[in-house]
């Protein structure tokens, strides 16, 4: 059965390694819409943003956490860059538990240089998403275990398969930026880690969840 993919879903706690007071975030950008009006990140409401003493500031009962980890490579080696390919894996977890996946999908990513204006990058890519695989691994499916794929994952404005944007890296922000949207407004996307020619992707964010419903 399809399950109902409208669940509210309130902010706990933001990455995992918070920057402090006054530093960067690698936290995806607040109060935006997608589109296509699908689930966004201002759906996501800060419970410290409720009254202490209203009932909406309640532990909820489930979370999910997500998580999106991955690699850049540029090239050619030492730079100037002209290109990059990689890889990223969006995997999302009931209870932050790894033996309770509720969506998973990869994808590898290739691209080159672009001439758009990150104001605070030093290298700038059109890059290309490609949706290598989605769902349960293989070890999963002879569990039984059920695990959805790309199209019921929760985290806010993900990248379709063959969708291209513009992305920007800042070594001295150890920053992705992204063109939102292409609308010329470059959004801090993920804090990474430089490795040399690889940019590393480590980002986590733990949600109140709302357990969809089975459709009849």
């Amino acid at each position: 059965m399809r399950r109902s993919l409208a669940p509210l879903l309130l902010l706990l706690t933001a990455c995992k390694d918070a920057p402090e007071e006054g530093g960067k975030s690698g936290t995806l950008p607040p109060d935006t819409a997608t589109p296509d009006g699908g689930l966004d990140s201002a759906d996501l409401l800060p419970i410290d943003t409720f009254a202490p003493d209203t009932a909406a500031d309640e532990q909820p009962a489930v979370t999910l956490e997500i998580t999106h980890t991955g690699f850049i490579e540029q090239s050619p080696i030492n730079g100037p860059y002209t290109a990059m390919t990689g890889s990223l894996d969006i995997v999302e977890y009931v209870d932050g538990s790894p033996a309770q996946p509720w969506c998973r999908a990869r994808f590898a990513l290739t691209g080159l240089t672009t001439d758009r204006a990150c104001p605070s990058c030093e290298t700038t890519y059109l890059v290309e998403f490609y949706l290598t695989a989605e769902g349960p691994l293989e070890d999963e499916l002879e569990d039984g275990l059920e695990v959805r794929g790309l199209a019921d994952c929760f985290s806010p404005d993900l990248p379709a398969d063959l969708e291209r944007r513009a992305m920007g890296w800042s070594p001295s922000d150890q920053t992705i930026y992204l063109d939102y949207f292409d609308t010329g407004i470059w959004l801090p996307w993920y804090e990474a880690t430089e490795d040399r020619d690889t940019l590393v992707i480590e980002h986590a964010e733990t949600f109140g969840f709302n357990m969809p419903e089975e459709d009849e």
